[in-house]
């Protein structure tokens, strides 16, 4: 095509523009000649000419053995080999678990005549992804594949705009440029959430058997073929009941989001709904849908053990069972979409032993006891303590995720235990109710952390400067546990669990730093954000900021 366009003498006004290997190879570069590929720009993973400095005796052995000059997608399987025969060296097994391990919680940094000319370091974040990837934007410049962006790699400006056939008077050449320092958005986070995402931390916060089973089934495929069928679909969904803002923007959410799919003519009729804050209760109404024999069901479930046997029940039945927001035990259910509740938990915890110093008095807060969020959330966080030996839990309650309870129970918790240092809670509206019974007392705030972040206490946040490590468990997630039903009876692929911060922003762990983003002044204490649906959505359904 390149050659044929040089002939008839044509150069399009935006230039050529390519996504990988085809015209990034020497096999491109040999057939069509320096003159024709001058000019052209690839996006890929690698430039030989780069700010990184690859050793020119490198580059000459290389090609060589091989006959090619490296790049293309060959310099990644060139550098993986020597990474993975440092992590069998890390290891010291051939054991595939103890090499996962040795690739998940090392930072390699000696990288030189291996690995080095791709990476400058290589680490692995919690999703499994090398931190130090980067996208490569070259441009072919005579002869040589010469990376022009981003800033840190380049080695030299794009020929911009690319002259054509006719106006070129020689070989093209970019401006040779000193490598600029990496932008702050690519540099390694610092400070405490720098800390929570380091490879210490992030190996810690993955270690219990929860998160490993987690992590597995993120990575165990689900046929989804017995379960194809043309739509419109009916889809049931059991929740629980309002009575606090996380259920309320959880169930404003979900209808908000089906009232859409069947405008779009992807339902055939509303969503058959149930609610309740009762396990037993639950377990009836899901037997009542399996009787209805809908195509799907959708099911934030009210008990880990509770409600296992049901949900069996109607996968036997032939119904594909998605969760939402919580888990059960065993595998019998279909899909489940979620977040790591071990692992942002335990991060919560070390965070606010950060934020404390270390060192003294903190109240803990639960939701309903026995809900698979609340015991995991409690035993992560009180595992991440273990390493704070000078951090004393004086309280612990149970305060339902309700902000008028945990209130109450905050100012019985203050008359009995003057000096209070920090406050937890695995539901953030009881961290919110805590922190309003701290404004009344007109005490100095302690440091906060909680899983689930409320409006509320963003607010307060943003009024009193309060110092905080919130990890969101975001109850706008019903959209997507929705949609990951609707992808299911279209057969589309999906794994046994759907990590909800690949699917939508604000479901990440922030801070007192870089949490305004998040905060929806328009909707009121209770809303538990972000929203994903229209914010007008939830302002009808009693959200409205008074």
């Amino acid at each position: 095509m390149a050659k044929q366009a040089k002939e008839q003498g044509y150069y399009p006004k935006m230039g050529i523009v390519s996504l990988g290997s085809g015209f990034g190879s020497s096999f491109f570069l040999a057939e069509a000649g320096n003159d024709v590929a001058d000019g052209i720009i690839i996006t890929q993973d690698f430039a030989p000419v780069s700010a990184l400095n690859v050793d020119p005796a490198f580059l000459q052995k290389f090609k060589e053995y091989t006959g090619q000059d490296l790049g293309g997608t060959y310099n990644t399987t060139y550098a993986s080999t020597w990474l993975l025969a440092d992590a069998l060296e890390k290891a010291c097994s051939t054991d595939p678990t103890a090499i996962a391990d040795a690739l998940r919680n090392t930072t390699f940094t000696d990288g030189e005549g291996k690995w080095g000319f791709m990476w400058p370091q290589v680490s692995f974040d919690e999703k499994g992804r090398v931190n130090e990837a980067a996208s490569v934007i070259a441009q072919w410049q005579d002869g040589q594949m010469v990376a022009v962006w981003p800033p840190e790699l380049a080695a030299a400006k794009a020929v911009w705009p690319v002259p054509g056939w006719d106006d070129r008077t020689g070989p093209l050449v970019g401006e040779k440029i000193e490598p600029a320092a990496a932008p702050e958005s690519a540099a390694p986070a610092e400070g405490l959430m720098g800390l929570l995402y380091s490879p210490e931390v992030n190996a810690a916060a993955l270690a219990s058997d929860y998160s490993k089973a987690i992590v597995a089934d993120m990575n165990t495929q689900v046929d989804t073929s017995q379960y194809k069928k043309d739509g419109p679909y009916t889809i049931a969904v059991s929740q629980q009941d309002p009575s606090n803002g996380w259920g309320n923007t959880y169930n404003l959410t979900l209808a908000a989001y089906g009232d859409e799919l069947l405008k779009q003519g992807v339902l055939a009729k509303p969503l058959l709904t149930s609610v309740t804050n009762d396990a037993n209760q639950q377990i009836s109404d899901i037997e009542n849908f399996i009787e209805q024999q809908p195509d799907a069901i959708v099911v934030e479930p009210l008990g880990r053990a509770a409600s296992t046997t049901v949900i069996k029940r109607a996968v036997d039945a032939g119904i594909p069972v998605i969760l939402c927001a919580n888990g059960i035990e065993g595998s019998d259910f279909t899909t489940r979409v979620d977040v790591d509740f071990g692992e942002v938990a335990y991060k919560s915890g070390v965070g606010l032993a950060e934020l404390m110093g270390g060192t003294g008095n903190v109240v803990v807060f639960n939701g309903i006891a026995g809900v698979d969020s609340t015991e995991t959330w409690q035993a992560a966080f009180l595992d991440a303590l273990k390493n704070y030996p000078d951090i004393k839990v004086v309280a612990t309650e149970y305060a339902q995720w309700n902000i008028a309870t945990a209130k109450q129970k905050m100012e019985a918790i203050m008359a009995a235990n003057p000096q209070i240092d920090g406050v937890w809670a695995g539901g953030g509206e009881m961290t919110l109710g805590a922190a309003l019974a701290i404004q009344d007392a007109g005490v100095e705030a302690p440091k906060f952390a909680m899983v689930n972040v409320p409006n509320g206490f963003l607010r307060l946040a943003k009024e009193n400067g309060y110092e905080f490590v919130g990890a969101p468990d975001p109850p706008s997630m019903s959209k997507f546990c929705l949609q990951t039903a609707v992808d299911v009876l279209e057969g589309k692929p999906v794994t046994k669990f759907i990590s909800l911060r690949t699917l939508m922003d604000g479901a990440d762990p922030y801070d007192n730093t870089s949490f305004e983003q998040w905060y929806v002044p328009e909707l009121n204490d209770d809303f538990i954000p972000p929203a994903t649906v229209d914010v007008q959505a939830y302002i009808d359904g009693g959200f409205a900021r008074k």
